[in-house]
C-alpha cells in the first residue's frame, strides 16, 4: 500500500472526527432550549460508542470472510447516511422526537463506524507489519487533526449556516469515498503470507484426517493475561476522556466562555494528541518497553484529570483546563497505540500460523474496548456531574487512573514471569511437535501422518515407538 492509498484510506476517518467533535461541541448548545436534561445528553453520547462495542466484535469474526475492501466500503457509505439522517434533527421542534432521532441516528453510526475503524487497524497492521507502531500514530495524527479542525472551522459554519448543512455536507463526503476507496485500495490488503496450521487432532486409523486446526477465537485471545490488561486500559482511556464531554461545554459557559470559544477548548486536546502522534510516538515511544509506556501513560493521565477540573488547590481558572486538556490530548495517543501494538503483538506471538486472523480479532477487541469506555464515560459523567459536582468527579477518575497504573505496573511484572498460552517458539517446528508443543497433556497420536500433512514436505514421518 503506498502513501496516497494510506491517505486515502485515513480519510475516512479523518471525516467521521470532523463529524464526532462537532456533535461534542455543539450538540447540548443547539438543543438546550427544549429542556433537554444533561443525563440525557450522556445517553445520546453514550449510544454510538455502546453500538459499535458490539458492532467491532462481529466486524472482527467476520471481516475477513465478507472482504475487508469491502467492509470498508460498507462502513463508509452507510456513515455518511448516518450524517444525513442526524442533521434532520434540527428541523423538530419536539423534544421527544430530537431525542428519539439522536439516539437512532448515534446508534446505527456506531455501527457503521465500527466497520471503518476495526477494518483500517487491521489492514495497518497487515500492511506494515513491523512497522505497524509507527502508521498506527500517523493514522492516529490525522484522526487528531480531523477532531482539531472539526470544532474550529464547525464553530464558523456553525455560526454562518446552521448545525444541519454542516452534516448534510460531511455525510455527502463519506458517501463519496466509499467507491472511491474501494476501486483504489490494493488487493493485498485482504491477504497476509502465511501458513495455517496443519495440525491433526488425535484420531483413531479409521477417522478421517483434518487439514487444519479449528481459527482462533475471543475467548482463547482474553486468556492472556498481558492482552487483557492492555486491553483495560484501552477502555480507560476513553473513560477519563469522555467522562466530561456532555457536561464541559456548559461548564465553559458558566465560566463566561463564549461559543467560538468552547470550539477552541476542544481543539487544545486534539493539539495534544497530534503533538504525541507525529513528534513523541514515532521517534520516542516507538523505541521503548510498551508495557511501562502504557503503566507511565495512565498514571500521568490520571494526574491531568486535576487540571481539566480544575481541582482543589488548583485555581478555578480556564489556562489550567486548557493545559489539562491538551496533557489528556497528549497521553490518550499513547493510551492508543500502545495497547494495540501489545495486543496484536501477544496474539501474533501465541499464534503465529494465524497471523492475519488474530490480527482482525485483535482489532475487534480492541474498538470494543473503545467504544467501552467511551459508552460509560458520559453515562458515568454526566449523572455523577449533576450529583456530586464536576470538580468531584475529575478527582475520583484521577484516583482510579493512578491506582490501575500501578496495579498494572505490578500484575505485568507478575504475568511476564508466567506463561499465559504455552507459546511456539519456532516456525521451524514440525507437525508433531507443534500439536505437542499446544497439548503437552495429551498422548501425541500424529505418529502416523504422512509427509504432505506437514509443514515441511521433506522431512519424512516420525516412526511411532508403538
Amino acid at each position: 500500500m503506498n502513501i496516497y492509498q494510506y491517505l486515502l484510506l485515513s480519510s475516512s476517518v479523518f471525516t467521521t472526527s470532523i463529524c464526532y467533535m462537532l456533535f461534542v461541541a455543539f450538540l447540548p448548545l443547539e438543543f438546550s432550549r427544549f429542556g433537554i436534561s444533561e443525563v440525557t445528553f450522556g445517553f445520546i453520547f453514550a449510544m454510538h460508542p455502546a453500538s459499535a462495542m458490539f458492532a467491532s466484535l462481529v466486524v472482527g469474526k467476520f471481516m475477513s470472510s465478507l472482504g475487508r475492501k469491502l467492509t470498508l466500503a460498507i462502513g463508509c457509505c452507510t456513515s455518511g447516511l448516518c450524517m444525513l439522517l442526524f442533521s434532520l434533527a434540527s428541523y423538530l421542534e419536539s423534544a421527544t422526537m430530537i431525542v428519539a432521532l439522536c439516539i437512532f441516528s448515534r446508534a446505527a453510526s456506531g455501527l457503521t463506524v465500527s466497520m471503518v475503524y476495526t477494518t483500517s487497524y487491521a489492514i495497518i497492521s497487515v500492511c506494515y507489519g513491523e512497522q505497524k507502531q509507527k502508521y498506527f500514530s500517523y493514522f492516529e495524527a490525522i484522526q487528531g487533526i480531523g477532531s482539531a479542525v472539526g470544532p474550529a472551522v464547525g464553530g464558523m459554519l456553525y455560526a454562518f449556516f446552521g448545525f444541519s448543512t454542516i452534516f448534510e455536507i460531511l455525510g455527502g463526503i463519506l458517501i463519496f469515498l466509499s467507491p472511491v476507496m474501494y476501486f483504489s485500495l490494493p488487493s493485498s490488503v485482504e491477504n497476509e503470507e502465511e501458513t495455517l496450521l496443519q495440525a491433526d487432532q488425535p484420531h483413531s486409523d479409521h477417522d478421517p484426517i483434518q487439514t487444519s486446526t479449528p481459527k482462533v477465537g475471543y475467548l482463547l485471545l482474553i486468556k492472556s493475561k498481558v492482552f487483557t490488561l492492555s486491553a483495560i486500559s484501552v477502555a480507560l482511556n476513553l473513560f477519563s476522556f469522555a467522562h466530561y464531554l456532555p457536561v464541559m461545554s456548559l461548564e465553559l459557559k458558566k465560566m463566561s466562555v463564549s461559543d467560538f470559544g468552547i470550539s477552541l477548548f476542544f481543539c487544545v486536546s486534539s493539539l495534544g494528541y497530534l503533538f504525541s502522534s507525529l513528534v513523541v510516538v514515532p521517534n520516542f515511544i516507538a523505541k521503548l518497553n510498551q508495557k511501562k509506556c502504557i503503566a507511565f501513560a495512565i498514571m500521568m493521565f490520571g494526574f491531568t484529570q486535576f487540571l481539566v477540573g480544575p481541582v482543589f488547590p488548583i485555581p478555578q481558572s480556564v489556562v489550567f483546563m486548557v493545559i489539562g486538556q491538551f496533557c489528556v490530548g497528549f497521553f490518550s495517543l499513547i493510551l492508543m497505540v500502545s495497547p494495540v501494538t501489545v495486543m496484536i503483538e501477544d496474539s501474533e506471538k501465541k499464534f503465529p500460523t494465524q497471523k492475519s486472523y488474530v490480527t482482525d480479532l485483535s482489532s475487534g477487541v480492541f474498538i470494543f474496548m473503545l467504544n467501552l469506555g467511551e459508552t460509560i464515560g458520559p453515562i458515568f459523567g454526566s449523572y455523577m456531574s449533576s450529583r456530586l459536582g464536576f470538580h468531584t468527579v475529575c478527582t475520583m477518575v484521577a484516583i482510579l487512573l493512578i491506582v490501575y497504573s500501578l496495579a498494572y505496573t505490578l500484575m505485568c511484572i507478575y504475568f511476564s514471569s508466567k506463561t499465559d498460552i504455552l507459546p511456539i517458539k519456532s516456525d521451524n517446528l514440525s507437525c508433531e511437535e507443534l500439536f505437542a508443543s499446544q497439548n503437552p497433556k495429551k498422548p501425541s497420536s500424529l505418529s502416523k501422518i504422512s509427509p504432505k500433512h506437514t509443514r515441511n514436505s521433506f522431512n519424512p514421518p516420525k516412526k511411532s515407538n508403538s
